[in-house]
Parts: C-alpha cells; sequence; structure tokens
C-alpha cells in the first residue's frame, strides 16, 4: 500500500488481524457450543472464511513488500 507510511500499515494490519481472530474465535465457540445468539453458523462460517482471507492476503502481501524492498536494497 504505498500511500501509507509504514508504521500505518503494520497498525491497520495489526487491527484487522485481531479483529480477524475475534471473530475466528466467537465463530469457533459458536461452531463448538452452538451459541445462537451470537451470529447464525451461516453468517458465523461466512465471517470467519472472509476474515482468514483478508488476514492471510494482508499477510502474503507485506510479505512480498519486504522482499521487494530488500530486492532494491541489495540492487
Amino acid at each position: 500500500m504505498g500511500f501509507l507510511s509504514s508504521e500505518t500499515e503494520r497498525l491497520l494490519t495489526g487491527i484487522i488481524l485481531i479483529i480477524s481472530a475475534i471473530v475466528l474465535f466467537i465463530s469457533g465457540l459458536n461452531l463448538l457450543f452452538d451459541f445462537t445468539y451470537f451470529f447464525s453458523q451461516e453468517v458465523d462460517i461466512v465471517l470467519a472464511f472472509a476474515s482468514m482471507v483478508v488476514g492471510v492476503t494482508l499477510i502474503f502481501a507485506k510479505k512480498e513488500e519486504t522482499v521487494k524492498e530488500k530486492k532494491v536494497t541489495y540492487n
């Protein structure tokens, strides 16, 4: 994300990953204990999958960006 500073990017990535971890935790509890007052199971599964995709995409995007920065530094 070239338009933000690296500290802001780290903060946003951390916040999104924390939110996705909370959603995964709640959905895991819901699937294990069938808490119907959080979300319905369908919404839970979709939220868990979406948060996993967002988290993994951000991690890989950050890794790719650091690899590009290292190549620029060495060349």
